[in-house]
């Protein structure tokens, strides 16, 4: 019977106290509000940005000038080969894997509408290798 006692002051004492921090926990959550935004995550972040290591920028060489003027970037988007050459922008049809290089013909973008030109620009820039994606405001 004391058992009984103990334990049911111990809810008693636990279900007030859990009443009391519950109501002042809702007046604080409408007072302690923190908002997310980029700078706010990088002061958190600052810190630690200095224990990262650095990207090392890669060296300009005549190995690495070779192979990009030796070998040409090619890429295949529905059955079609785009590439340059000479600062000219060429197409031709894949069959079987193999590029028909006996078919291949200046791109005309004057011609394109809106959507064939974004494509071609994409198209372009993945050949070139641009890491600048400013060209578009994403309309």
């Amino acid at each position: 019977m004391e058992y009984f006692v103990g334990a049911a002051i111990t809810m008693i004492v636990y279900i007030i106290t859990n009443r009391i921090v519950r109501s002042d926990l809702k007046k604080e959550e409408s007072v302690l509000q923190i908002t997310y935004s980029q700078s706010h995550i990088y002061e958190l972040m600052a810190p630690l940005l200095d224990y990262a290591p650095k990207l090392e920028e890669s060296a300009k060489r005549q190995s690495n000038n070779f192979i990009k003027n030796s070998y040409m970037k090619v890429m295949v988007v529905k059955n079609k080969a785009y590439w340059i050459k000479d600062n000219t922008f060429y197409v031709a049809d894949v069959l079987e894997g193999e590029v028909v290089k006996e078919n291949a013909k200046k791109v005309d973008t004057m011609s394109m509408d809106k959507v064939e030109l974004g494509e071609m620009m994409f198209i372009i820039e993945t050949l070139r290798g641009d890491n600048n994606d400013t060209w578009s405001a994403g309309e």
